[in-house]
């Protein structure tokens, strides 16, 4: 049996305060998915995360992910002072498994819009099996501005050099864009079957890679 992982590890630096916001939100959402009662939230995160169906103050905070009965980064996020700034805190975002990028995406963008207005935040993931198949591997890259996130896949990036006339605009790409030949719908379904843990995107680049290596086959 094969194992697949989504991974990364990156750093940035961002201010005490959306530091705090980025630890509060890891907490609630890792009390939520495993069914606990959330502590108190402080008045910035109600603040950033306002409700979104009255009555429900989990309802803004759910809307980050992809599936909101998952509410899973698939990551670690740790907190440090950092070194070249005393009102600064250093922010590493770990994922070795289930690495949700765009949840994480939308959450940076969500707390941090202060530092993403001086400089963006930019990360990578792969794509990986512990077993040697040809669909096995992959990744790809994020960048989030205060105003917009841009993703894009190595596959994108392979299909774009092969196939000109497919070459996608990653330029104009959004993590909540939906990609017209791997529906939601289809990833929402094997999500409830228990048949993937990988996010929308990550399960797109998966099969996106079986489909290249079936064509291979033929």
């Amino acid at each position: 049996m094969a194992d697949y992982f989504v991974q990364t590890c990156f750093a940035f630096d961002c201010s005490n305060d959306e530091a705090a916001l980025l630890a509060e939100a890891r907490q609630v959402a890792t009390d939520l998915f495993v069914g606990f009662d959330p502590a108190p939230r402080s008045e910035a995160f109600g603040a950033v995360f306002p409700a979104t169906i009255e009555g429900d103050w989990k309802s803004g905070f759910l809307e980050l992910f992809d599936d909101p009965r998952f509410p899973e980064f698939g990551a670690d996020i740790s907190v440090a002072d950092c070194p070249e700034a005393l009102r600064s805190r250093r922010v590493t975002i770990s994922g070795r498994r289930d690495f949700q990028f765009d949840a994480i995406a939308a959450l940076i963008q969500r707390c941090c819009k202060t530092s993403l207005a001086a400089a963006p935040v930019t990360f990578e993931w792969g794509y990986s099996c512990n077993q040697a198949r040809l669909d096995g591997f992959g990744g790809g890259w994020c960048v989030v501005f205060a105003d917009r996130i841009r993703s894009g896949t190595t596959a994108d990036a392979i299909d774009a050099l092969i196939n000109p006339a497919h070459e996608v605009a990653n330029d104009t790409t959004s993590v909540w864009d939906e990609d017209p030949d791997h529906p939601v719908a289809d990833w929402q379904y094997e999500v409830a079957n228990g048949d993937t843990r990988l996010g929308y995107h990550g399960w797109i680049a998966g099969r996106r890679q079986n489909d290249g290596q079936a064509a291979d086959d033929r």
